[in-house]
C-alpha cells in the first residue's frame, strides 16, 4: 500500500471533534502500529506486573502498620496491667499498715531490741 502521497505507507485521517470544528490530523501507519504494538505490550506485561508491585508494596505496608498497632497495643495492655498491679499492692500495705496485727508485730519488735540493748548495756557493766 502506498500513502496519499504514492511514497509509502498509506495515511490514515483520525477527526475529533471540538465543538463546532473539526480537527483532522494524519497518522502515519507506522506510527499507529508502534502505539497499537506499546499499548499490547503494556497491558499484557507492564501493567500486570506494576499492578502486582503495588499490590506488594501495599501488603508490606499494611503489615507495617499491623505490627506497630499490635506493639502499641501490647505496650497499653503492659501498661494497664502495671498500673493494676500497683494499685493491688498499695491497697495491700495500707491493709497491713491499719491491722492490729501488723502494729504488735512492730511493738514486739521494738520491745525485743530494747531489752536486748538492756542486756547488753547490763553485762558492759557487769564485765568491767
Amino acid at each position: 500500500m502506498q500513502g496519499n502521497d504514492g511514497s509509502g505507507p498509506p495515511n490514515f485521517t483520525m477527526r475529533c471533534h471540538n465543538g463546532d470544528h473539526e480537527e483532522a490530523d494524519l497518522i502515519d501507519i507506522n506510527d499507529l502500529q508502534q502505539f497499537l504494538a506499546t499499548a499490547d505490550f503494556l497491558s499484557n506485561y507492564r501493567m500486570p506486573s506494576l499492578i502486582s508491585n503495588m499490590q506488594a508494596a501495599a501488603t508490606e505496608v499494611l503489615k507495617g502498620r499491623d505490627f506497630v498497632l499490635s506493639t502499641i497495643q501490647g505496650a497499653v495492655r503492659v501498661r494497664a496491667r502495671v498500673v493494676t498491679s500497683i494499685a493491688e499492692l498499695r491497697a495491700y500495705f495500707e491493709s497491713l499498715s491499719e491491722s492490729p496485727k501488723e502494729e504488735e508485730y512492730w511493738k514486739k519488735k521494738e520491745k525485743k531490741k530494747k531489752n536486748q540493748s538492756e542486756e547488753e548495756d547490763w553485762m558492759k557493766k557487769n564485765k568491767n
